[in-house]
């Protein structure tokens, strides 16, 4: 029946669009609220359990996270229109230069497989990571959002170690594999996906560095820290690994640092005696072991890599990639399979080419050259940066480091645009010496 002739759908769809139009406010005139509902909607999304609010279009299972970036995209437009913008640093031209060519490769997907066949292979590792971020850049200038995401992380962090907690209390701790079978079900092997394992550890590392190593904060950090290890993703391990050994190095005073080894070190004595008091030793290293050694996943991923750059042919496909929905059809051990490469690095360069590839690390390496020991700030932009960079080798990101690639870029914006750092003036206007003093300038980030 036609919608004009259905009142009852009429009034559901103009009830929908009100909640709609009053969500994209809620965007624009919080962005701490937004982005705690960005991540709401990701957490959502590791529950396993769509709710009642999908639906399904155009053979696309819309999930509360789909509307929740959709809204966040158009309060970014709003914004744009509305307020007027600084001057854009390198880093979010480079953003914006970015969003415009995966929307050149989305729309050439489109016309070419399908809106269903591009939407599904672009929204995930794409629509779900630039969206966000360009949320977060185009946010409000002269609000700090460090804080926000810091809080944010920390909770989301506390709800992924209590589902852990209650996998572990119905399966047991320890599992090599990605699934396991119990009472003839298949069923998650880990607890919470490595997603949710790399949120955790950087909620620890955040929280290090903004809030200092007091003792609260350690009783805090530390068990965040035990449950990335037990939840035996090896690449979450490497991340966390990377941003631990560029704080060390980074963090001034010998003195900090000698008593961070030195807790780091009591901390894994006191995680060793619970392990092998409190758990089935004999299970549990062995699993880990097996986590740490196994190496057929990564001959996989690497085998399915090399298949899949094959496919490009010719400088537009190595400049731009293929278009979405072209799909990642490769023959492994025999059995064909299409899901994604398990690289984000090798996902860009399919899709985007070496222009989007290039445009990516530059952003990365920027915020890796402009951060480091000056501010608690800037050394938690360089460590944010590392731990992507490493993640990003085995995993795709989604919302929730989308909303980092954002805050890095904002950052830039705020040092590059913003007021210059205060000189202090001096009380004495007297003449002091006839020697010319140097003026010193506070320098700036690009």
């Amino acid at each position: 029946m036609p919608l004009a002739q259905n009142p009852a759908t009429a009034l559901l769809a103009c009830g929908a669009l009100m909640v709609f139009v009053l969500l994209v406010t809620v965007f624009v005139r919080s962005p701490g609220i937004g982005i705690g509902l960005l991540m709401a909607g990701q957490f959502s999304l590791v529950l396993g359990d769509a709710g009642p609010l999908s639906l399904d279009v155009g053979g696309m299972n819309l999930t509360v996270l789909d509307f929740l970036v959709a809204a966040a995209i158009l309060a970014v437009v709003v914004q744009l229109a509305v307020h007027p913008r600084v001057r854009p640093s390198l880093r979010r031209r480079a953003l914006w230069l970015l969003c415009a060519v995966v929307l050149g490769s989305l729309l050439a997907g489109v016309a070419a497989h399908g809106v269903q066949a591009a939407g599904n292979d672009a929204r995930t590792s794409f629509l779900y990571v630039f969206g966000p971020a360009l949320y977060v850049v185009a946010a409000n200038p002269r609000r700090d959002l460090t804080a926000v995401v810091v809080r944010t992380w920390t909770a989301a962090a506390v709800g992924y170690v209590l589902l852990a907690l209650v996998w572990w209390s119905q399966y047991g701790v320890g599992s090599s594999s990605s699934t396991v079978l119990v009472d003839g079900h298949v069923v998650g092997g880990r607890g919470v996906p490595a997603v949710a394992a790399f949120l955790v550890a950087q909620a620890a590392v955040m929280l290090l560095v903004v809030r200092g190593t007091r003792p609260r904060v350690l009783l805090v950090a530390g068990p965040l820290l035990l449950t990335v290890l037990l939840l035996q993703h090896r690449s979450a391990w490497t991340a966390i690994a990377a941003m631990a050994c560029g704080w060390l190095l980074l963090r001034p005073g010998r003195v900090l640092r000698k008593a961070v080894t030195g807790g780091a070190v009591a901390f894994a004595a006191t995680a060793a005696v619970i392990l092998t008091t409190a758990l089935p030793a004999d299970r549990l290293t062995t699993d880990l072991a097996e986590s740490a050694s196994n190496d057929s996943t990564w001959e996989w991923r690497v085998t399915g890599w090399l298949q899949l750059i094959d496919r490009l042919h010719g400088t537009g496909d190595w400049l731009f990639g293929l278009p979405f929905g072209s799909g990642y059809d490769r023959l492994l051990g025999g059995v064909v399979t299409d899901v994604n490469p398990h690289s984000y690095y090798v996902l860009m360069l399919l899709r985007v080419g070496l222009l989007g590839l290039a445009l990516l690390l530059g952003i990365v390496l920027a915020s890796l050259r402009s951060g480091g020991r000056t501010t608690s700030a800037g050394l938690l932009m360089w460590l944010l940066a590392a731990g992507e960079a490493v993640y990003w080798l085995t995993y795709e990101p989604t919302v929730p480091d989308g909303l980092l690639l954002g805050l890095m870029v904002r950052y830039a914006t705020r040092t590059t645009d913003g007021p210059s750092l205060p000189v202090p003036k001096t009380r004495d206007a007297r003449p002091v010496s006839v020697t010319p003093v140097p003026t010193t300038q506070a320098a700036t980030i690009e």
